[in-house]
């Protein structure tokens, strides 16, 4: 049975074909063309080209079926007969089944074979059509744009434009004016080069149309083809030059008749040598084939093949017809291209060749003025934004943020200046009792909070991070220093308590925690930019909170998103009911957080919040026993550990951001949290996963700490993330 199914499945395949070559030889969609409106030769000449441009797409389509079935049938190779092989039969049991088998099935398919192939053709057609529309198109703009143009101007637009006498010096007018427009825009934009960066680093991070339009293109292409057949690629000078003159068309009319009368010879001998495979197949199927013993048993045997036979005869019409549609699809976006670029040519043509005189005449006044604003204004503008939003900012509490509260300590006495006592004094704020250096109210400010729900980590992130900065140990060539806050006397008891003895952090207090403060001096080459930056460990108790209503509770929440950037935290091992929470509790704490984030900003619920959100995944050394991950985690955490100890840049940021998404349905079962984020948060998003401890494989899902090695994972990187989408180059 199996060589007769190899016979038989050879002769379907050479019968098949047969017939898409005698399909794909069809002028499907063919339109009669207009007749030709340029009078000197070169429309006609044109829409030849056109014409033998989509025969020899044809051509090439039938061209590529032919190569790709003469693989599978292999006509060289030999059937597997020899002088010993018998004709096949088959036991009385087999032949009662086969009568009695619906035909159900085999219709079914042949009305879907049927269908898909309609649908072929129509895209054809279709393709067709639009490769017509894009030809009169283009024969409309090279016979009529351009000859009216060549006639408004006097000379051909592929013709070098005279000298006039004089025209060098009016000419170099224009280049010192953009060069002033260049020179203030330089000027300007290295005034504001941060908040340039912060708008382009949020586009960045969004997802491009582009980019996704390029991929579903390519989704497309690739589900078109199977595994016989290569993707569609075009001679990117199918079509040649349309502009060119009747020499150059003519030559290129010759060249597309040689090519096609090639591909058809081709085609033609492919054919033949498939025909004579046929052959050879239907005598082996006949000879040696399934035998019938009576009438019934032929009937049935010749029905099956003869369905068999058609529905293979409509999915080769198929392939040939796809084929085309795509080669056709491929040409029509490449002469749109062509038809673009001479657009932008003709656009060009005609504006260097429009009448100079009012615009010389004008160029010598308004050169001086145009110099002057593009040098003065936007300069000048952009710093008094700039400093407008300091003094705002100067004014205002970091902690509290009420304004005018930030009083400087009054000199001892009125004698002249001490030099034995400090010369940057003390500001403290009149309500909340925080303080800062006097040298430090004129620096830009950020604040960044820890959000998320209890015990998921956030002081103890924050621990590490604290230590890290501390002793300088940042591994980037940014300065990150650590400005003394009243907030550094617990954290240096919990350094003691944690990273020393190998304790645990306490539950922090539920109050309006004084930030860790830092200060940053970014690498920027154009300049060095300065920044102040806040760190809030706010508790897990804030959760449990709204900001409406006036308590201190809901003061403090509408404190906490009031920021200017957020490190979200997400608890892998808070995700079962055996854990302290189950995942509805962060679930619950995600949608309320980004609720009263649209409420505290006015932001309407359809649109993105412009902030740029870290989001932590802690506690990733023990995904193996507290998570439904369980074992699935040890390849990812592998992942991560080959990363450990590189330079913070953002390639790692995206590489592991990229690898934790990819795990995250599983962390977080039946939680689409990429999703949510990127419905509320737009692109300015990104995936930090973090170990307060280490990774090291052997002591993965040990949750007492106090014998492990202390090699905490990812401490830094959210903070120098946010730094970056707020437009200081703090990474490469």
């Amino acid at each position: 049975m199996g060589l007769a199914m190899r016979l038989l499945a050879r002769g379907l395949l050479a019968v098949g074909l047969l017939q898409a070559a005698f399909v794909g030889t069809q002028p499907v969609g063919a339109q009669a063309p207009p007749e030709d409106s340029a009078g000197d030769g070169k429309g006609s000449l044109r829409r030849e080209c056109f014409d033998l441009s989509l025969q020899l797409i044809r051509a090439e389509a039938l061209a590529e079926e032919l190569r790709a079935e003469e693989v599978l049938l292999r006509p060289d190779e030999a059937v597997g007969i020899d002088s010993t092989s018998k004709p096949l039969s088959a036991r009385p049991e087999l032949w009662e089944q086969a009568f009695n088998r619906s035909s159900v099935a085999g219709v079914a398919t042949g009305s879907l074979l049927a269908d898909s192939l309609q649908t072929a053709r129509k895209d054809e057609e279709a393709a067709v059509r639009v490769w017509h529309e894009a030809t009169e198109r283009s024969l409309a703009f090279y016979d009529k744009e351009v000859p009216a143009a060549e006639e408004r101007v006097g000379r051909s637009w592929t013709s070098t434009r005279r000298t006039d006498e004089g025209r060098t010096i009016w000419g170099l007018l224009p280049f010192l004016s953009v060069g002033a427009v260049t020179a203030g825009l330089l000027l300007t934009l290295h005034e504001a080069r941060d908040r340039i960066r912060w708008r382009l680093r949020a586009l960045g991070s969004r997802p491009s149309l582009i980019m996704l339009a390029l991929a579903s293109a390519v989704l497309a292409g690739g589900s078109a083809n199977d595994s016989s057949s290569q993707a569609v690629t075009l001679n990117p000078d199918l079509l040649g030059r349309l502009g060119q003159g009747v020499v150059e068309l003519t030559g290129r009319r010759d060249v597309l008749r040689r090519e096609l009368a090639a591909t058809e010879q081709a085609n033609s001998a492919a054919s033949e040598r498939l025909r004579h495979v046929m052959e050879s197949l239907r005598y082996s199927r006949v000879t040696y084939g399934l035998q019938a013993v009576n009438p019934k048993q032929k009937q049935a045997i010749d029905r099956v093949l003869a369905s068999a036979e058609h529905m293979q005869e409509q999915f080769r019409a198929i392939r040939v017809s796809a084929r085309c549609s795509a080669r056709i699809a491929a040409a029509i976006e490449q002469l749109n291209k062509g038809l673009a670029s001479d657009r932008d040519r003709l656009a060009l043509f005609i504006a260097e060749d429009r009448e100079t005189g009012r615009r010389e005449s004008l160029a010598k006044l308004a050169f001086s003025g145009v110099s002057i604003v593009a040098l003065v204004v936007p300069l000048t503008v952009v710093r008094r934004r700039r400093c407008r939003r300091l003094n705002e900012e100067s004014r205002m509490c970091p902690r509290c943020l009420r304004k005018d509260t930030l009083q400087i300590e009054p000199a001892a006495s009125a004698e002249p200046i001490d030099h034995r006592r400090p010369k940057a004094r003390l500001a403290v704020c009149e309500v909340c009792d925080y303080d800062i250096r006097e040298n430090y109210i004129r620096e830009h400010r950020l604040c960044f909070p820890t959000v998320g729900i209890r015990a998921s980590g956030k002081t103890h992130w924050l621990l590490i991070l604290y230590d890290r900065i501390k002793k300088a140990n940042v591994m980037v060539e940014s300065q990150i220093k650590k400005i003394p806050s009243r907030e550094d006397a617990s954290f240096e008891q919990m350094v003691e308590e944690v990273l020393y003895n190998r304790g645990r952090t306490s539950a922090t207090v539920y109050r309006l925690p004084y930030p860790l403060t830092f200060h940053v001096n970014d690498n920027d080459p154009l300049g060095n930019s300065r920044t102040m930056v806040n760190m809030f460990d706010f508790a897990g108790d804030l959760t449990q909170f709204r900001i409406d209503g006036e308590t201190q509770q809901n003061e403090f929440r509408r404190r906490a998103l009031l920021c200017e950037g957020f490190t979200l935290f997400l608890d892998p091992t808070q995700v079962t009911r055996e854990a302290r929470t189950s995942i509805e509790s962060q679930i619950r704490a995600l949608a309320e957080f980004v609720e009263e984030m649209h409420a505290m900003r006015g932001i309407p619920m359809e649109k993105p919040i412009d902030l740029p959100i870290a989001v932590c995944i802690s506690k990733i050394d023990l995904l193996v026993n507290q998570n439904p991950m369980g074992t699935q985690a040890v390849p990812f955490v592998a992942k991560l550990r080959e990363t450990m100890g590189l330079t913070p840049n953002l390639r790692l940021v995206h590489e592991r951001s990229q690898l934790t998404a990819n795990a995250l349905p599983q962390m977080f079962p039946g939680w689409n949290v990429e999703r949510e984020l990127s419905e509320n948060f737009g692109g300015r998003y990104m995936f930090f996963p973090t170990s307060s401890v280490g990774l090291e494989e052997h002591e993965l899902g040990v949750d007492d700490f106090s014998g492990r090695l202390l090699a905490p994972f990812g401490s830094l990187e959210p903070l120098l993330w946010l730094l970056h989408m707020h437009g200081y180059c703090v990474m490469r």
